[in-house]
């Protein structure tokens, strides 16, 4: 199987359920018992000079809507210029349920059926730094509604190899939606020979908690974020005149703004370093619904604007 290992990592094509995975010298870098609950769409990069082998970035030939590459996703494989040591590998599978979002054991947070898992192999004790992206297209319709994408999406990761995905054993990677839409999540790092599961999370309508970036742990994103550092208006509002993001905060804090769409696109970015207090100005001269996101110290919360 070491020859039709390296057509499927090569390819994007997976073996028939219930195969092993061998690299050139015969060791088995993915093995199906040990990872039967996740044996759909297996798919993987890695490299293996005796056959020839450099794959960077890979997606499933089956299209479910997952790619990921080392450092980033490039158009093609050869356009990747990162960087794999012999027999380096990161493998991947899924458990081949829907991409619904339903509530998980944290009720803060919604999160998909599907779920997969990554194992990665090799001889040094690096980190894998990866982009992983997901077609948006592929979510649920009920799932792409406006109300839902402005909250976010969130790569969660279990690294605690339990077997079973606990959303409150995991951590959070904030994702961003590019031109193509896809949810992007940038600079996520993974142990080598270790093994993660992961999935997409946003969160719930119902509740008021407040995500924090990279990483952070969701046992403590119920963080406040009270209204009173934070007023805009007028909102309702009209094209073409200034609607007042009004700063008035506890402490100085590093503060960012992103402008979003109805389509999920970040559309402008305010960087206003250190501030305490600032009234910040913005004119739509598109009517429409937006997003503003604003991001205190790595705390982030959403306000909708209509603009008539």
């Amino acid at each position: 199987l070491i020859f039709e290992s390296y057509l499927s990592l090569k390819y994007g094509i997976s073996l028939d359920e219930g195969t092993n995975y061998f690299n050139s010298k015969g060791e088995k870098i993915w093995d199906y018992e040990q990872n039967r609950d996740y044996g759909k769409h297996i798919t993987g990069i890695g490299k293996d000079t005796l056959t020839g082998l450099n794959q960077k970035q890979s997606k499933n030939i089956e299209e479910d809507g997952v790619s990921i590459g080392l450092g980033k996703v490039f158009s093609t494989n050869s356009k990747n210029k990162a960087i794999l040591d012999n027999n380096d590998f990161l493998i991947w599978g899924d458990n081949g349920e829907s991409f619904h979002f339903k509530e998980s054991e944290n009720l803060n947070f919604l999160k998909t059926n599907r779920i997969w898992k990554v194992n990665t192999l090799s001889s040094t004790s690096k980190k894998f730094t990866v982009q992983i992206l997901f077609d948006k297209n592929k979510l649920s319709k009920k799932s792409n509604g406006f109300d839902d994408f402005y909250r976010d999406y969130w790569l969660a990761i279990d690294s605690t190899n339990s077997g079973n995905f606990n959303t409150n054993n995991a951590k959070l990677v904030r994702g961003v939606l590019n031109e193509k839409n896809e949810i992007v999540f940038q600079d996520v790092k993974l142990n080598s020979n270790s093994s993660y599961l992961f999935t997409l999370v946003k969160l719930n309508s119902k509740s008021n908690a407040i995500l924090k970036t990279d990483l952070s742990d969701m046992t403590k994103l119920t963080e406040s974020l009270t209204d009173t550092q934070v007023t805009i208006y007028p909102n309702p509002t009209k094209t073409n005149e200034f609607v007042n993001i009004d700063l008035k905060l506890n402490n100085e804090s590093r503060v960012n703004v992103e402008i979003i769409d109805v389509g999920g696109r970040i559309i402008r970015t305010r960087e206003l370093g250190t501030v305490k207090n600032l009234l910040l100005k913005e004119i739509f001269q598109v009517s429409g619904t937006y997003v503003i996101q604003v991001n205190i110290n790595g705390a982030i919360k959403s306000y909708k604007v209509i603009v008539n």
